[in-house]
């Protein structure tokens, strides 16, 4: 049991961190430490004295009968007139209870967690510690349908949004508010933000979104319109995890029970509301007898018909099925909606009217893209603030490898911490802590450090074309027209290193640098000579490809890398299109024409009536025109830049129906791909680099 019960610290610690909730807390400690770097030294919070407060449970019954479990952390110290709240809203369960624990797997998650156990809350010590000791209120709630909460949802459902009118309205209310709440986490919790905020309630002040999607569909389901196939189904795995009902205590399949947050029996423990496991280790949720640990009757045991309820649930993968299209439609419990309806950039048309700040909180290596997308459509009507780092989706903390690499470490959290910190003192508790009075964008450079900026994208970079010629990457357009011939290698993966899963594009980050030279060799490669000096780029890459196909449609995967002195090709960003999608559309049609969305880039409806199936027809060229990923990079002198062009993913996304008959590479055909070099029609990258020394 203590064996299954490590697996479970880790894998925990690693799942805790995708949600984007806090780690787990005890209600005493010592004081909170930090090391944030002297960049976001905060004064306030580098010293505390009072690192314990009081924890409260209840549920918040809406209109529609349904329980809303929330989880709330006081300072000890009362004010009359109430605390600012600080609200995280997550599907992931508030809390944790593992039956069966002996008393040196207590021991073990003591040292571990600082919990005698068997019950913990998904909080992290320090930021909780910070702010309740510096006179915050901390409110961790369950979505409908998910952790103790009651009800049924799909992930991203309209109705969270209808929810959060009464959720806000409770916590605004209660003796220990003041009246002003803050949101933050990261992103499903990040999303929640956009949700609560289009309900325009007055008593939401302030949002810390962070590593969320631009929307659901391009940024998740499917980039680039292309079936995201194993992000999918690690994510609807995941959810099925995280809100089943038993913990598997054999270590195989670690799994959150959805627990009850009632003391049927007023004893003050919550393990034993949960029925004793049977010989399969399995909650009996079908029987009309239940056993418990201490012999109390519950004739009504809410556990049990949570669980029943928890089974309309639809995972993630049940929802992206029904959507190839962004404006398809999805029937659930008498509501219909598609991604348009919850989209961050959809939802930002009501946050616009709200005129709240924000703080953007990303991450250049994760695969949502849609931070800094968010920050530049919002800028204008909001207080808004960017910050933006070389962090994965996750872990919070940059990989082991990555440390020397990027010539940072572990403080780079703590820097998170400090910021979102004083954003918060600032707009929640009025102190004039000159947050304001800051250039609003921070953007991490591997090498060169912080640098602070005015805007995004940064007013001082410049386009720079680099010219695709005869397989060299060239700031000269070779004169002669050409054409370069690519069998597609239905072999090549995005994956790298010794990951299971590709962090760009799954749910788990790797923990060593992203080094692609064995997959570019399957690749159609174009890379510039030794640079002569240091160029540092900021900014989204936008490729553009004149092409062909000897098929009516393909997949296009474009992959910007850092080649060094010894021939290691480090991955810096990547896109990917299908060619069905080569046309074009306004930025202001994203949201049916509600507002200007920005920045300036080539845009992709993925609308049904914007979809061109067959756009090599007969040997047709398209212009293929797409961004990658926005990243700061600095490239070495003496390194090369070098551009790899692809035609499949096989362990990420699906094969393209076109050039494949299933799922396997013995379906798919001899797909090749015909790229126009030279002269006017030639095809090109243009790289924003801007001036550093």
């Amino acid at each position: 049991m203590i064996q299954n019960f490590l697996k479970y610290s880790l894998y925990l610690f690693v799942v805790l961190f995708l949600g984007g909730a806090f780690l787990l807390v005890t209600s005493k400690g010592t004081s909170p430490k930090f090391n944030p770097g002297k960049e976001f030294n905060y004064k306030r919070a580098m010293s505390l004295k009072n690192s314990s407060f009081i924890r409260n449970r209840a549920y918040i019954a809406l209109k529609d009968s349904t329980q809303i479990a929330v989880t709330y952390l006081l300072p000890e110290e009362e004010n009359e007139a109430g605390h600012p709240i600080i609200l995280l809203a997550s599907p992931y369960t508030s809390t944790v209870f593992v039956p069966e624990m002996k008393w040196y797997e207590r021991v073990y998650s003591k040292w571990v967690t600082g919990s005698w156990g068997p019950e913990y809350d998904y909080l992290n010590p320090k930021a909780a510690k910070a702010y309740t000791a510096l006179g915050y209120a901390v409110v961790l709630m369950d979505f409908r349908g998910t952790g103790s909460s009651t009800g049924f949802a799909a992930p991203g459902d309209v109705k969270y949004i209808e929810d959060f009118k009464e959720i806000l309205d409770w916590l605004e209310k209660q003796s220990w508010s003041n009246g002003k709440i803050g949101m933050e986490g990261q992103s499903y919790l990040g999303w929640a933000q956009f949700a609560a905020a289009a309900t325009k309630h007055p008593a939401l002040k302030c949002i810390v979104p962070a590593h969320i999607s631009f929307d659901m569909h391009t940024d998740n389901a499917r980039p680039g319109g292309i079936k995201n196939t194993d992000w999918i189904e690690s994510y609807s795995n995941y959810l099925k995890i995280n809100n089943s009902s038993f913990w598997n205590t054999n270590g195989a399949i670690p799994s959150f029970p959805a627990v009850p947050l009632t003391d049927m029996d007023n004893d003050g423990i919550f393990i034993d509301e949960i029925p004793q496991l049977k010989e399969n280790k399995k909650f009996a949720t079908d029987s009309k007898s239940f056993t418990y640990d201490d012999g109390f009757e519950r004739p009504n045991n809410p556990y049990i018909s949570m669980l029943k309820e928890r089974k309309k649930n639809l995972t993630f993968s049940e929802v992206a099925a029904n959507f190839e299209f962004i404006d398809d439609t999805l029937h659930f419990e008498n509501r219909i909606g598609t991604y348009q309806d919850v989209n961050p950039i959809s939802l930002l048309t009501e946050l616009k009217k709200t005129k709240i700040p924000v703080l953007f909180i990303g991450g250049f290596f994760d695969y949502f893209e849609g931070i800094p997308q968010l920050y530049s459509s919002l800028k204008d009507s909001n207080p808004s603030y960017l910050f933006m780092g070389p962090r994965f989706h996750v872990p919070l903390k940059i990989p082991d490898a990555y440390k020397d690499f990027f010539g940072y470490n572990d403080s780079y959290s703590d820097a998170v911490f400090m910021h979102t910190l004083r954003f918060f003192d600032h707009y929640l508790k009025e102190i004039d802590n000159g947050f304001e009075k800051e250039l609003p964008v921070k953007i991490y450079t591997p090498f060169k450090g912080w640098n602070n900026f005015s805007n995004w994208p940064v007013d001082e970079s410049t386009k720079t074309t680099y010219f695709l010629n005869s397989k060299t990457l060239s700031l000269k357009r070779e004169e002669n027209k050409d054409t370069i011939n690519y069998s597609v290698d239905f072999t090549h993966s995005g994956r790298y290193g010794d990951s299971k899963i590709n962090p760009n594009n799954a749910a788990f980050a790797v923990n060593d640098l992203l080094e692609r030279s064995s997959e570019d060799l399957k690749c159609l490669v174009f890379e510039t000579k030794p640079l002569i000096s240091a160029k540092t780029l900021t900014g989204y890459p936008i490729i553009n490809l004149n092409m062909s196909s000897n098929l009516p449609n393909t997949d296009i995967y474009v992959y910007l890398t850092d080649v060094a002195p010894d021939g290691k090709a480090y991955y810096i960003a990547e896109a990917q299109l299908r060619a069905g999608w080569h046309r074009l559309v306004n930025n202001d049609e994203l949201v049916n024409g509600a507002f200007d969305v920005k920045p300036e880039l080539p845009w992709h409806s993925f609308k049904k009536l914007n979809y061109d199936p067959k756009p090599f027809n007969n040997g047709m060229y398209q212009t293929i025109r797409f961004n990658l990923k926005p990243h700061s990079w600095r490239f070495k002198k003496g390194h090369k830049i070098r551009i790899s062009i692809a035609g499949a993913d096989k362990d990420n996304f699906e094969f393209n129906p076109t050039c494949c008959s299933g799922d396997t590479i013995n379906s798919c055909n001899n797909t090749e791909f015909h790229i126009a070099t030279g002269g006017d029609a030639g095809s090109y990258i243009e790289l924003p680099f801007i001036n550093t020394n």
